[in-house]
């Protein structure tokens, strides 16, 4: 009992890179596609494809993972991701209401990530754990033939944006999602100000970070004495969508926006979606602050800049930290993955503030296993070569602003 515990334990060390980094040279596994009914979806249901492997993990059967795509498209498939089949795992991904094309097109509306597409991921959650049938009256288990499912080792991988998508899925449905195993986050921006990169974004080909005396990256604190908006600047442009209102650090203290000086916070645009009007939403603390300092409300608010309330419904089911506390006090055995490299791709200030806001709400409510990064000695297997440079983390290390430094893989 206790090796199969452990190895039960140590499945997702490597997922990630069992997903993007196999050295295998042919896929051992067969693909079933099917489809889930789902309120949130029309009669046409949501699109599943089942990845099933040639050898089943453990001779009891195989562990499963449900993956949820990154960014803010309706299509939720990322094909490398099957790959993890080839190391003995039930592999199961699907499209959002709307998402996909042709034969794979799941029914339904689109809603950028909102309550529709949750109650979606809820739905292929519930089938992946053996809780419900597809809309054909099948169990995954019919699919899978002698791969049995472990339903009581089921993972869920969220890819960037989809990391935050996880957390507010779990907490929207905590009771209908029991007993998901374990979670593994891929340089998800998790926090307030995290998915605008507000303490540091990519810029071009190099990285902007938000430094000097605008943010400390060893305390994790801005100085919002230099926050300052110019309603005239252009904070958005693409195509024929043009958006003024620009709220920035004066990094130089001079009281003029400098573009390439000053860091130029950002928003998220929001075209016009389910009949709500189109948006453009910079983090909740920025709005915070933004009222805090008599900026807002505006003398003239134009249609595209939204106001508090309606910046703190955006947000609710989009920068979701906050849903940690609520799933964490039903499922606290969950255990925690988060992959890190050391340039994040949205996040990249250098003490990686998504981590560390990952950390402390985890840790805060209980949790018993968290880890940064997969243990060495997978890594190198999966790549099929040494990494000396490759960092070999305990599982409940601190992690601060400062000891995630030593944490990242490179």
């Amino acid at each position: 009992m206790k090796k199969i515990y452990t190895a039960l334990r140590l499945n997702f060390f490597f997922v990630i890179f069992a997903s993007l980094f196999s050295n295998s040279a042919e896929a051992s596994f067969k693909y079933k596609n099917t489809r889930v009914a789902s309120l949130a979806s029309d009669s046409t249901g949501l699109f599943v494809r089942i990845a099933i492997p040639t050898v089943k993990r453990y001779s009891c059967g195989a562990p499963i993972v449900i993956y949820m795509e990154g960014g803010w498209g309706a299509a939720g498939m990322l094909t490398s991701m099957f790959n993890m089949a080839n190391y003995g795992f039930i592999v199961v991904e699907f499209n959002y209401p709307g998402g996909g094309n042709g034969a794979q097109k799941s029914g339904g509306i689109y809603d950028n990530r909102g309550p529709n597409s949750m109650l979606a991921a809820r739905d292929v959650v519930r089938f992946a754990l053996g809780q419900t049938t597809d809309k054909y009256g099948k169990f995954l288990g019919e699919y899978t033939g002698t791969k049995t499912p472990l339903y009581n080792n089921l993972g869920i991988i969220g890819g960037s944006n989809g990391g935050c998508n996880l957390l507010s899925l779990l907490g929207l449905y905590r009771n209908d999602l029991f007993p998901v195993a374990w979670v593994s986050f891929f340089e998800s921006p998790i926090g307030d100000g995290m998915l605008t990169a507000d303490p540091g974004k990519p810029f071009g080909k190099t990285v902007y970070i938000n430094k000097n005396n605008a943010y400390n990256d060893s305390t994790g604190t801005y100085n919002w004495d230099l926050f300052k908006y110019e309603k005239d600047s252009v904070a958005y442009k693409n195509g024929s969508t043009t958006i003024k209102g620009l709220f920035y650090f004066d990094v130089n203290e001079n009281g003029v926006f400098n573009r390439g000086i000053d860091y130029d916070l950002v928003g998220r645009y929001e075209a016009a979606t389910l009949g709500a009007s189109k948006k453009y939403y910079y983090s909740l603390q920025v709005i915070q602050h933004a009222y805090e300092k008599g900026i807002y409300p505006l003398v003239t608010t134009l249609n595209y800049q939204p106001n508090l309330i309606q910046t703190q419904s955006y947000w609710h089911l989009r920068s979701t930290e906050h849903f940690i506390d609520s799933f964490m006090t039903t499922m606290s055995n969950l255990k925690v993955l988060f992959m890190v490299r050391d340039s994040d791709h949205i996040t990249s200030s250098l003490n990686h503030p998504e981590v560390v806001n990952a950390w402390n709400q985890f840790n805060d409510m209980g949790c018993n296993w968290f880890r940064v990064n997969s243990d060495k000695s997978y890594i190198e297997y999966i790549v099929g070569s040494s990494l000396p440079l490759a960092p070999d983390n305990n599982a409940n290390t601190i992690v601060d602003n400062l000891s995630i430094r030593n944490m990242i893989m490179p």
